[in-house]
């Protein structure tokens, strides 16, 4: 899988975290230091957090658990501290610090947490609290709870987030605010789906995650991109994905949404190499619309929870 991953500095001591940014979610959830043991160093690496060695942190003593799509989990405790964000230092965020981590489908650790980024009425907390983007707002950090977000090209190492404010020199055309489409999601209403030629009417609610790796959609309209393509489904006990050629991946797919915003995505945007040189399709079957990094890349994208829209260019 690909994802992208922010670092961020928890506690008094600034104790590192590597931590998947992800629309898709709400909770910020990091990984215990003495929980490693089962998951290898590879957790190590992407930073771990200690309470016991930050002088800021307290514990709340009540339970965290946290499932996602991909079947992946975790559980652990909730504790305020101290949190440095894009140069910013919040105090006494909630967060979880989690002991137990479970693999989703496809056997991909999980090591280095998540900074959810939805609405708090999307939290897993038993009582809503203030997650990072009020709380920035909060502490005077920025206007409004808000920010953009710029995976730049599959190529690229490296994309951005902007808290509170919009890089105009990252997007062309123009910059189109739409309201969300479900309460509590960060979901805006897909009027059509063009695949060459091809268009499919869905106005349909569409989430826009950055915490997944692919785009997931109806099966009719999935397997349209992959005939375009050549290419095979395959199904596993452990996995199901799309085999595709490697090279000479001619064509496009256009999303148009029904408050006027349009993204265009290559086929070439959509296809991974693994490493035993084989490449799949950046594109799952689903009975819903999930539009994932494989849709972001193409797009430049700001969330305001304030105003409760989306804008894309």
């Amino acid at each position: 899988q690909i994802y992208y991953p922010a670092d961020i500095f928890v506690g008094s001591n600034k104790q590192k975290q590597s931590v998947l940014v992800d629309t898709g979610s709400s909770d910020l959830w990091i990984i215990d230091s003495n929980s490693c043991s089962s998951i290898t160093e590879q957790c190590k690496e992407s930073g771990v957090y200690n309470p016991r060695t930050s002088k800021s942190s307290v514990n709340l003593t009540t339970p965290f658990s946290i499932s996602y799509l991909d079947q992946s989990s975790a559980e652990g405790h909730w504790f305020l501290d101290k949190v440095k964000i894009a140069g910013a230092t919040i105090k006494n965020q909630q967060f979880a610090n989690a002991h137990t981590i479970t693999q989703g489908i496809g056997g991909d650790i999980v090591c280095g947490g998540t900074l959810g980024l939805g609405f708090k009425g999307n939290e897993v907390a038993d009582t809503e609290y203030d997650n990072v983007p009020i709380t920035l707002k909060k502490q005077g950090f920025i206007k409004k709870s808000a920010y953009s977000i710029y995976l730049n090209s599959v190529s690229a190492q490296k994309g951005s987030i902007l808290f509170g404010g919009i890089d105009h020199a990252k997007y062309t055309g123009e910059l189109i605010a739409q309201p969300i489409a479900v309460e509590d999601y960060l979901a805006l209403v897909l009027g059509s789906v063009k695949v060459n030629d091809e268009i499919f009417n869905v106005h349909q609610p569409a989430l826009l995650d950055t915490g997944s790796s692919w785009t997931y959609l109806p099966q009719e309209i999935a397997d349209t991109i992959a005939d375009n393509l050549n290419a095979t489904w395959i199904s596993s006990e452990d996995n199901e994905y799309y085999s595709v050629r490697c090279d000479n991946v001619i064509g496009n797919i256009t999303y148009t949404f029904d408050a006027g915003a349009s993204i265009t995505v290559q086929f070439a945007d959509l296809v991974f190499r693994d490493t035993d040189g084989n490449c799949h399709l950046g594109i799952g079957r689903a009975p819903y619309f999930i539009l994932g990094d494989t849709f972001l890349r193409s797009a430049y994208a700001v969330f305001n929870l304030d105003d409760k829209t989306i804008s894309l260019a």
